[in-house]
């Protein structure tokens, strides 16, 4: 039960995620300090997960998802939407 309510808190984390934080015009330090706490809980909580597949796939999802919005940021091309969105249909059920 306790991998359940981890993966819950980790995919709740990347829904909920301030990831403009960086962008901030006011009160920066707050945004930042939130967002390091966001991340340590991220990671505290993927580190409860017993599947060591399943803790990968959400450390990837993270990476992906900071990725994509970075390139959107910087006006690139992502280029690992197909990998996203199959690990954003993978956890659904979960969300």
């Amino acid at each position: 039960m306790i991998t359940n309510n981890n993966i819950q808190k980790a995919l709740n984390i990347l829904k909920y995620r301030d990831w403009t934080w960086e962008m901030a015009e006011s009160n920066y330090m707050g945004r930042y300090n939130a967002a390091k706490s966001e991340m340590r809980a991220f990671v505290a909580a993927v580190n409860g997960i017993e599947d060591a597949e399943v803790r990968e796939a959400l450390r990837r999802f993270w990476t992906l998802r900071y990725n994509e919005l970075h390139a959107s940021y910087a006006g690139k091309e992502f280029n690992e939407q197909e990998e996203l969105s199959t690990l954003e249909n993978r956890f659904a059920y979960a969300a």
